[in-house]
């Protein structure tokens, strides 16, 4: 879009804006893999609605139920600290890769949050809804069991707190390793009447994928592992390996045409009534502390002075 200019501030249009976002797309990441696997479809999603998705992380260590605790608080933090010119809440899309389905899965248990939130479309990717056979397999073995742990929690294989949070209870990875999708269900019922619209991708490798599980899958995930029992979604089966799904171009076309939105446009805002949020007058009016100060070679100018030349662009 092209930048509005409103006196000093010089913000981009849809930078001043975000501040009063009425739409927010959020991204729970897996149990293994980087962050870099979702680099391209979180950038794709940005030029097509606008704003960057926020990624809610969670620590491996914790156990299920204080990782679905830890998403709400996460959602409510988005609304406090992010949307500082919105009084009211947003709406949330939602997008999981893997086991985030199974952190969005516990934070659902929290009715009272969850029926005082609004939520708009919902996208999981291969999400182990059915459990993980391919997890339990690994668990039937100490050392797979420990290397699969290890990896995600970040912690040496001779740790003696593999495996447990903090407080001494299983983690989120144990619970992969032991139940099945009668328990998960149970202990985590998945309830997808928040959502007006659902989208599950799931992939099938060909020559069968993953010798050690039985059926269709993606070298990780059963796809009938994937699969929910409701009208209301839609599925998207590719051709890729588990960690490899989000670099796919149709996955990617897949998911940012579904959870795009009806952006407004320049002539629908008057720029004379944007308001300026406190952290946008603070950067306007340059008075920063030592945490807010402009760092780096793209600045222009030392970063211990507190003038800023003539070309710092004030947007964020």
């Amino acid at each position: 879009m092209e930048p509005i200019y409103q006196g000093y501030a010089k913000y981009a249009y849809k930078q001043r804006i975000w501040s009063e976002a009425p739409r927010v797309i959020t991204y729970i990441p897996g149990y293994l893999g980087w962050d870099s696997n979702s680099r391209l479809l979180i950038n794709e999603l940005e030029k097509r609605n606008d704003w960057r998705p926020l990624e809610i992380p969670y620590d491996k260590t914790d156990t299920l139920k204080d990782i679905g605790e830890n998403v709400n608080q996460q959602f409510h933090n988005i609304h406090k600290n992010y949307l500082t010119g919105n009084p009211e809440k947003p709406i949330y899309d939602i997008i999981t890769f893997s086991f985030g389905a199974m952190a969005l899965r516990a934070a659902q248990q929290d009715k009272e949050f969850w029926n005082n939130n609004t939520f708009g479309k919902l996208t999981m990717i291969a999400p182990p809804l059915g459990g993980s056979a391919w997890a339990r397999r690994l668990a039937q073995n100490e050392y797979t069991r420990k290397i699969m742990l290890s990896m995600a929690e970040n912690r040496r294989l001779w740790n003696p707190n593999i495996g447990k949070s903090w407080k001494g209870e299983d983690s989120c990875g144990i619970e992969l390793q032991t139940l099945n999708k009668d328990e998960f269900n149970s202990k985590y019922p998945l309830d997808l009447s928040y959502f007006k619209k659902v989208l599950i991708i799931n992939s099938e490798l060909p020559m069968g994928g993953n010798p050690f599980l039985d059926g269709p899958n993606d070298g990780t995930i059963l796809t009938e592992e994937t699969k929910f029992d409701d009208p209301k979604v839609q599925y998207g089966t590719y051709n890729s390996a588990h960690s490899m799904l989000m670099w796919k171009t149709p996955v990617i076309n897949h998911v940012t045409d579904f959870m795009e939105f009806n952006r407004f446009e320049k002539k629908d805002m008057d720029p004379r009534k944007i308001r300026q949020t406190p952290l946008e007058k603070q950067r306007i009016q340059y008075n920063p502390d030592d945490f807010n100060r402009f760092r780096g070679p793209t600045s222009g100018y030392n970063p211990g002075t507190t003038t800023p030349p003539s070309n710092v662009y004030r947007g964020y």
